[in-house]
């Protein structure tokens, strides 16, 4: 998919990590003979002694919108991305911990912390092209606009 971004996550201590460059999927077996399991895997991550798991972005809510990036354009190449189209808390048990901005194979992000508001801008200076933008929960993982 254009302008992807591939996020690895630790569950024990929080830590994230961007792919920058995936390379091609390999083929990662176990067991015997009749009982072989194969599986097709990018990457043997690990962080704390256990392996990373790949965040998939949401991109649909059940109910209140407080996490798919609302994206407004500004005067030029600006954008601003708020994070919820109901702004979402920004407390230290629960938070948005940064939003990402993808364009013409390029990554842009910003940290938030608590107490911040939800929000973040960006310069996207890569004319027309496709944008994808992403944001991480602390609790509720990736979203995707």
């Amino acid at each position: 998919m254009k302008n992807e971004l591939v996020v690895y996550h630790c569950p024990r201590c929080g830590f994230t990590l961007d792919v920058i460059s995936a390379g091609k999927a390999g083929l990662s077996c176990s067991g015997e003979s009749f009982a072989k399991t194969c599986e097709g895997v990018h990457h043997d991550l690990r962080c704390c002694g256990q392996k990373m798991e790949m965040l998939k972005a949401n991109t649909v809510e059940a109910s209140t919108e407080k996490h798919i990036p609302v994206i407004t354009k500004r005067d030029g190449d600006r954008i601003t991305v708020q994070v919820g189209s109901v702004e979402h808390p920004m407390t230290a048990e629960h938070k948005i911990d940064w939003v990402a901005v993808v364009c013409c194979n390029r990554v842009q992000r910003a940290a938030l912390a608590a107490g911040d508001k939800p929000v973040a801008e960006f310069c996207v200076c890569c004319g027309n092209g496709e944008l994808a933008v992403y944001a991480f929960c602390n609790l509720h993982g990736l979203w995707r606009a």
